[in-house]
Parts: structure tokens; C-alpha cells; sequence
């Protein structure tokens, strides 16, 4: 007889903690139903609730049922290393690129960039080599596979690898033009996404495509115009775009306007994109973080309670901003006020020491960016708390001058830390590469590679 899940116990599965004790009552468990495997699976919340759903599924025989539920499991949980071990007992023969995959993109989501750096370099080590001849365990590997890597490389700053794995893509795409297999929507993406400002250029290109090229723009290509209108500001273009597109909008197009309110304060467009989005993804953070951040900007504090009880009320957690960087012992992981670092007063005292010079410069803090209700003197306070702030003087303090400092943060850079690591770049002999979650930034004597679009 299989174990299903009961009308009851679905009411319970908004609490992740919750198991069915029929479950672990026994030393031989129950079967379940292949969907009660994938509840079990899927609301797991701790590490130690993995090992002990693990354990009493392979005792029962019934591990191998949803292997890929057993590896989501465990990375969901923050320990990528116990889903390697699962998935080699579960597949004792090499596995093919789809394992390593979801392996590689779920930590990737996870932010755990250590991690993917140990699965990259396990791949290697098992004969996954970039280059002509490259395959993984006799499989040809995919576009997946190519993307995830780089974000993988991409998330942990690990250039060599990067540049490896970059060198073969552009390889893969030249052969696909060279054969006529490609449709261009990697390309074309690329055209219009990096844009830095050449609006007109940007809609030539999108224009061009089903014209000159008989490519029929998709809901990508729509997404890389909104982000290209907005951040130009010109919302009301970007409206009429999403209005006359032949497909429904997907969450991707939402998002780009709404990050284009936040950008240019507006707070009715923003809040009907909000909406959009919601509908699309109830269960997406950073809908509601922006949406937040709007309300900061034009101070109306009760909304912001609004929204900060609402995600409470649902639980929906903000994704924590966080910066790691490149050092002589490894990579360092900084939060938004972190003080558990070691060399924290020298980090915090040079910060200090820094604000002042740039001052003297012309800088002058982006209080709009601290989205807490306190005075001026406390937000820019709060702002040189930032975690890209924290891992740029902790690279300032450990690299020798001349070398480049490499940071990468999981959401994208606030205005504010842009501003000031511009400036903060003219005076220190240090390049700087900052890789937020739309781009990379390359500030070099009081520039940045952006040109303020981002």
C-alpha cells in the first residue's frame, strides 16, 4: 500500500519543518506515492532534515525514485558536497551533462560560489575539458552547460577557467553560424543588451532582425528593449512595447520596467509593473524588494511597512546582498554590515579614511539608496556598510599595488557604491572589476566601463 499525502496534511505545507512521523515511525518505512517523494523532498528546510529523509528513503529503497528531488534536496539546503554524494551513490557510472547541470546551475542560484568552483574543478579533474576535443563522460556538452559554467566562473571570479570555457563558446557559436544552425538569439541579445546608452543603435538592431534577417524577435529580445528603453527613460516607449507584443509578457519583461521605475522614482507605473509580475510570480523576492525600494525613494515609509508585512505574512524571505572577493588566502564573503571578519576594524577604519578623501573630490553620499526611515547623517552611515564597500577595502588591504581587485555581488550594485568606488578608483593604485547581477564594471581612474548604465 503506498503512503500518500491526506487532505490534512496538505493544510500543513506551508511549514517546511513539517514531516510525516508514519514516515520515520518505523524501522522499515511505509512506500509513498512518487508525488508524496517529491513533497517530501521539496519542503525540506535544514540539513538535518536532508540527511534524515535520505537516509530513511534509501532504506526503504526508494532514494533512486526521484534522484533529481535528492540533489535539489540537498542544494536547496546549502550543501552542494552531500548532493555530489547522493548523486554518485544513486549513479555509481559517470554521470552525463544534465547531473552536472542542474548540480552547477543550482548552486549557482544558491549563491554559493564556493562550492561551484569545487564542482568546476571536479569536472575537470574527471576529464570535462574545455577545449576542442571536450566532452563529459563521451557527451557533447550543451548550451547549458557552456552558460552555467561561466556563471559559475562568473559568481567566484575565477578568470582562467572563465576565459577557457569563454574561448570554447565562442567556438561552438562560430560553428553554428559557419553550418547555418543558429537563429541568432544569442547574438542579437548580446547587440541589444550591451547597449551602453545607444539607444537609437539598440532599436536598430531589434528592428533589423525580422527585416533584414527573417528572425522573429521573442519574449528575450522584447525583455533586452524594455531594459534598453527604461534605463534611457523613456517608460512611455517602453509601455507601448510590452502592449504590443504578440506573445504575453513573461516575468523577465516586467522585471526590466520595473527596475526602470525604481531607476526614474516612478511610482504608479512601478506599481502596476508590480502587479504584472506578481500575478506571474507570487513567490518572487525581488518583485516585491523593488517595488519597496520605490516606496523609499518617494518616503512613503507606511507602504514600505506594508510590503515588508506582507512578505512576512507570506514567507517570503529578501535574498541577503552579499560580496566576495578575490584574496591571498581564498575567497572572503562580505554581508551588508558584516563585522565577522578578522581584519573588520582595519576594513571599517579604512572605509572611513576613504569616504573623507573622496569627499575633498566631490563625492557626496546617495542617501536615496539607504531605504530606512533615519536622518541623512545615519543613512550615509548605513551606506558605507555595503557589502561591496566592505570587500573593496578588504582588497585594498590584501593585494599588493597594481593588482586588480575582483569582486562579485549577488544583486545588482547600488548607485551609491557605484559613485564611490568611481571615486575611490582615482585614488588608489588599484584597478577594480565588479560583477553585480546585470553586468561587469570596470573602474579605473575615476571611470567606470558602464558609462552609468547599468
Amino acid at each position: 500500500m503506498l503512503l500518500s499525502w491526506p487532505a490534512s496534511w496538505k493544510q500543513l505545507t506551508p511549514h517546511p519543518t513539517f514531516i510525516p512521523n508514519a514516515f520515520f515511525s518505523t524501522e522499515t518505512p511505509p512506500p509513498l506515492a512518487p508525488s508524496a517523494i517529491a513533497n517530501l523532498l521539496r519542503q525540506c528546510s535544514s540539513l538535518a532534515e536532508a540527511k534524515r529523509i535520505h537516509q530513511q528513503l534509501t532504506v526503504s529503497g526508494l532514494a533512486s525514485a526521484d534522484p533529481v528531488g535528492v540533489v535539489r534536496m540537498y542544494v536547496a539546503c546549502g550543501a552542494p558536497a552531500h548532493a555530489l554524494r547522493a548523486l554518485e551513490r544513486l549513479h555509481p557510472s559517470p554521470f552525463s551533462v544534465y547531473w552536472w547541470n542542474a548540480l552547477i546551475r543550482r548552486s549557482v542560484r544558491r549563491a554559493l560560489p564556493d562550492h561551484v568552483l569545487h564542482l568546476y574543478l571536479r569536472m575537470q579533474r574527471l576529464g570535462w575539458k574545455p577545449d576542442g576535443q571536450m566532452r563529459v563522460c563521451g557527451s557533447e556538452p550543451n548550451v547549458v552547460t557552456l552558460v552555467s559554467v561561466l556563471s559559475a566562473c562568473a559568481s567566484v571570479g575565477a578568470l582562467p577557467q572563465g576565459k577557457e570555457t569563454h574561448c570554447y563558446a565562442v567556438k561552438c557559436v562560430l560553428t553554428l553560424h559557419k553550418n547555418n544552425h543558429c537563429d541568432d538569439l544569442m547574438v542579437t541579445n548580446a547587440l541589444i543588451d550591451i547597449h551602453s546608452g545607444m539607444v537609437d543603435q539598440g532599436i536598430g538592431y531589434f528592428n533589423s532582425m525580422a527585416r533584414d534577417y527573417g528572425v522573429v524577435p521573442g519574449v528575450e529580445h522584447y525583455a533586452c528593449m524594455v531594459d534598453l528603453l527604461g534605463r534611457a527613460g523613456r517608460l512611455d516607449e517602453a509601455v507601448n512595447l510590452i502592449k504590443g507584443m504578440p506573445v504575453e509578457p513573461s516575468p523577465i519583461v516586467w522585471v526590466a520596467l520595473l527596475s526602470a521605475c525604481r531607476t526614474h522614482k516612478n511610482v504608479e507605473l512601478g506599481e502596476f509593473a508590480s502587479s504584472q509580475l506578481l500575478e506571474l510570480e507570487a513567490e518572487n523576492d525581488g518583485s516585491y524588494t523593488l517595488l519597496s525600494n520605490i516606496y523609499a525613494n518617494a518616503r512613503r515609509w507606511k507602504d514600505v511597512a506594508k510590503i515588508r508585512s506582507l512578505m512576512k505574512h507570506t514567507g517570503i524571505k529578501k535574498r541577503p546582498g552579499c560580496s566576495w572577493v578575490q584574496g591571498k588566502k581564498g575567497t572572503a564573503t562580505f554581508f551588508v554590515g558584516d563585522r565577522s571578519h578578522p581584519l573588520s576594524q582595519h576594513i571599517y577604519d579604512l572605509l572611513v579614511d576613504l569616504i573623507h578623501r573622496i569627499k575633498a573630490l566631490g563625492y557626496v553620499p546617495e542617501t536615496s539608496f539607504a531605504l530606512h526611515d533615519v536622518d541623512d547623517e545615519e543613512k550615509s552611515d548605513l551606506l558605507s556598510e555595503h557589502s561591496e564597500k566592505l570587500a573593496l577595502a578588504y582588497g585594498i588591504l590584501t593585494s599588493a599595488p597594481g593588482i586588480p581587485i575582483r569582486i562579485t555581488k549577488n544583486l545588482r550594485v547600488c548607485g551609491d557604491c557605484h559613485t564611490a568606488i568611481t571615486y575611490i578608483s582615482k585614488i588608489i593604485e588599484h584597478e577594480v572589476i565588479l560583477r553585480d547581477s546585470s553586468r561587469f564594471h570596470h573602474f579605473k581612474n575615476g571611470y567606470c566601463s558602464c558609462r552609468g548604465y547599468w
